[in-house]
């Protein structure tokens, strides 16, 4: 049972009408839609418009009903936030419906490690063992005071790099208070999604304003889910647990940037306004032009600063051609791997960027000879193709033949070009 089924129930959608009224994010009514899914199947309801009508009725207690949910929720395991905002999805659902609950049941959430905030030292450990886009994700992020809800509905047109510092611009559409608001990324930020935009069009991704600016490998715009997997995978490479859990998660970082700003002697309201939170009045917003909030947010950027020394530009253009060129041999049924231990052994230590660069690039081009070498008699040349499965009857019955069949399934043929 998915959301989209869920989403069908006439009372779901009165629901889901009044969160629109009150502005609240897609990311809270998929929560509580998901609280709602797992509600149905803990309670074994099939038609949740019939059980809203039972209530309704007489027929069924809704105090009882939501009393029994707390326990559920309460000794299910889940993550405090999870639970808290489950009991809200019922509780909305029934005052949509004209459901009242007259017990007030007491219901005590341990918060899990909310005080713990990431160091220096530990970001930038991080930062040393994660790729590009990952470390793209945490540079923004932690510098920004971005949710990560934002960060992924960010177009290239709503920011501006050629400025110092770099300014975004979160859409009201986008905010979680549904309020736009201008906010800033430090110079580290900015040179790591510099390069990373650089690494995309090496992808072939197309980037225009409206392109994501963070992305998925084939260019589209990243879910919710995928960003906070990358994160957590990334954090668990330094982060302790406390049983289950994790000390270090993705949402300290925009704790961790409200942080600096008040270390670095920011005003309350100035800092929550890059947050974005919303207890501060649309007026009181108006008294911060760009410029102002800017030269604040400079005065605070030595303190955002993660890096013990800044990015080396070249080096990482060079981990990113690499990348690319690993990826295109395995593509073709070379082991870079296999390519730089040989190698490695062959000098007898371990290999510059460059060298390995220039020693898969030299199996490359050896493969390529293999498959376009000339006719006996020298007089034509191969045409060759990497094919799939589902192709090969047809090509050879154009008359190509077989070279290879690669690791990824997929084959090499060729045939004498005309």
């Amino acid at each position: 049972m998915g959301s989209d089924y869920i989403g069908k129930f006439k009372c779901v959608q009165r629901m889901l009408r009044e969160l629109d009224l009150l502005s609240r994010s897609d990311k809270t009514k998929k929560t509580y839609l998901q609280g709602l899914k797992y509600f149905m199947k803990a309670f074994e309801i099939d038609d949740l418009d019939r059980f809203v009508q039972e209530i309704k009725s007489g027929k069924i207690s809704a105090d009882e009903v939501y009393k029994e949910w707390i326990i559920t929720l309460n000794s299910s395991g889940f993550a405090p936030k999870s639970i808290n905002a489950w009991r809200s999805a019922l509780r909305k659902l029934f005052e949509a419906n004209d459901i009242e609950i007259k017990k007030r049941i007491a219901m005590k959430v341990y918060t899990i490690n909310e005080s713990v905030l990431p160091s220096k030292e530990e970001l930038r450990k991080v930062l040393e063992v994660c790729d590009l886009r990952a470390r793209t994700i945490i540079l923004i992020l932690a510098s920004s005071g971005l949710r990560p809800s934002e960060l992924i509905e960010l177009r290239l047109k709503d920011i501006d790099l050629d400025k110092d510092p770099a300014v975004i611009r979160v859409r009201g559409l986008t905010a979680k208070e549904r309020k736009p608001r201008i906010t800033f990324m430090s110079d580290e930020a900015k040179t790591s999604l510099k390069l990373y935009l650089e690494k995309r069009k090496q992808m072939g991704h197309e980037l225009n304003p409206d392109s994501p600016v963070i992305a998925t490998d084939g260019g589209n715009k990243m879910s919710y889910g995928n960003l906070y997997l990358i994160l957590s995978n990334a954090f668990k490479l330094i982060s302790k647990k406390e049983g289950k859990r994790y000390v270090l998660h993705p949402h300290v970082l925009r704790k961790w940037f409200k942080t600096q700003l008040i270390a670095s002697g920011i005003p309350g309201p100035i800092a929550d306004r890059l947050c974005g939170h919303s207890r501060y009045l649309a007026n009181e917003y108006e008294l911060y032009t760009e410029n102002i909030l800017r030269e604040w947010y400079l005065k605070a950027m030595p303190n955002l600063r993660i890096l013990s020394r800044p990015i080396d530009e070249e080096r990482v253009r060079k981990e990113v051609t690499l990348e690319t060129i690993r990826k295109f041999a395995k593509t073709i049924g070379i082991d870079p791997s296999r390519v730089k231990i040989e190698r490695e052994r062959e000098f007898g230590r371990e290999l510059t960027l460059d060298e390995e660069i220039e020693a898969l690039q030299e199996e490359i081009q050896k493969f390529r000879n293999r498959i376009s070498s000339t006719t006996p008699n020298g007089s034509k040349k191969y045409e060759a193709r990497i094919i799939t499965e589902e192709e090969i009857v047809k090509f050879i019955e154009d008359g190509w033949e077989i070279v290879k069949e690669l690791s990824n399934g997929k084959i090499v043929v060729r045939r004498v070009s005309s």
